[in-house]
């Protein structure tokens, strides 16, 4: 967006804000979704492709068993969509287009074979049930390319996990055009809360991503069946899917987050090396930046490991060396290699542990390269 928070102008032609490194960016984000969300507004102005443009990360993708592009989703409350957009037109990946359900045969009868057409109870679309819907069809990381209808409804509705922000240095000044949300909200019906993840540089613009907490709370102490508890294990759990699929290994991701459930560092299985461990990764560039992890809690999207074939030290007993209080995964580790004894271990040396089962169908998705089955 530009510096007094627009997302376009008012001209007939796009207005480019961004960058080559900033397209990087958002291509790497890509790659790491299972499906795009844009309004039929945002198709109809801009005619998005909704590629990856890299053929690296493309080929990555295929490598691990996915999709060379993510699945595109739309939603339409007026219909008026062209089956020759590239939405429809570009990349084999399957196209979602939700409407309400008294509007579904038109648009099955405009759109034909260009996109699955899905018609929602009620006369408008209702986000919570698009999201269920598209969770029910296997599409665990959304990402939203906006536009300002979208952006507005998911955050004031309290469904973003992340927002990510590249400013530009240009003014826009145009009262009516486009901007990242609607300005006639009242104050006191949106006030999502956010907390820095991260910031830095990005090409000539200035790049942000905010975590958002919704009302505040303290993701530490929320009940453990709350979707908000395990936040940060599903991130590990994508963070997992950066790790280059190999025979020889789990692709697991770590999170290590501080109190008030502020992130302090990452990692994933073979991020700096041969026979590195994602809880390894994160515990070393926690010592490589004098960061105190003392009493903080890993998320690990596998239990931790307690012995290696290749005579390292186990993931376990950094962990309790680190002075970490708890740990919470997804997955226990399957006797694919070794006989894990993480759980038992940590809990002995009185680190409380977490497991959230219902979390680990993900995390064995991400290690179907393995052949194992899980208990």
């Amino acid at each position: 967006m530009s510096l007094d928070g627009f997302i376009d102008d008012q001209s007939r032609e796009r207005l480019m804000l961004s960058g080559p490194e900033d397209w990087s960016a958002i291509d790497a984000l890509r790659a790491e979704a299972d499906a795009i969300l844009v309004g039929a507004g945002t198709i109809r102005a801009d005619n998005p492709k909704l590629l990856i443009r890299d053929p690296r990360l493309v080929e990555t993708r295929i490598e691990s068993g996915r999709t060379p592009h993510p699945a595109k989703v739309t939603l339409t409350r007026g219909g008026d969509l062209d089956p020759a957009a590239n939405f429809f037109q570009l990349g084999q990946q399957e196209k979602i287009v939700y409407c309400a359900g008294s509007r579904a045969e038109t648009q099955r009868a405009l759109l034909g074979t260009a996109a699955t057409v899905v018609g929602l109870d009620g006369e408008r679309v209702e986000l919570s049930v698009l999201l269920e819907d598209l969770a029910g069809r296997g599409i665990e990381r959304l990402l939203v390319e906006g536009g300002t209808s979208l952006n507005t409804q998911l955050l004031g509705l309290d469904l973003v996990d992340e927002l990510r922000i590249a400013i530009a240095p240009q003014i826009v000044a145009e009262s009516e055009a486009p901007r990242l949300i609607h300005t006639d909200r009242s104050r006191a019906s949106f006030q999502p809360t956010t907390s820095l993840v991260r910031g830095g540089a990005i090409g000539g613009m200035r790049g942000a991503a905010l975590s958002t907490t919704g009302d505040g709370m303290n993701l530490e102490s929320m009940p453990s069946s709350s979707a908000r508890r395990s936040r940060w294990l599903e991130q590990a759990i994508e963070l997992s899917r950066r790790c280059p699929p190999r025979d020889s290994s789990f692709a697991v991701g770590a999170i290590i987050v501080g109190d008030g459930g502020r992130p302090l560092v990452d990692g994933y299985s073979l991020e700096t090396g041969d026979s590195v461990h994602a809880e390894e990764v994160a515990l070393a560039k926690a010592e490589q930046l004098a960061i105190d992890v003392t009493g903080a809690t890993l998320y690990s999207s596998l239990e931790p490991c307690s012995v290696r074939l290749s005579g390292k030290r186990s993931c376990t007993s950094r962990i309790i060396a680190a002075g970490i209080r708890k740990v919470v995964f997804a997955m226990r580790e399957p006797p694919t290699f070794v006989t894990c004894e993480g759980l038992a271990q940590l809990r002995a040396a009185g680190i409380e542990v977490v497991e959230i089962p219902d979390l680990a169908t993900r995390v064995a998705r991400v290690n179907q390269h393995l052949p194992f089955e899980r208990g």
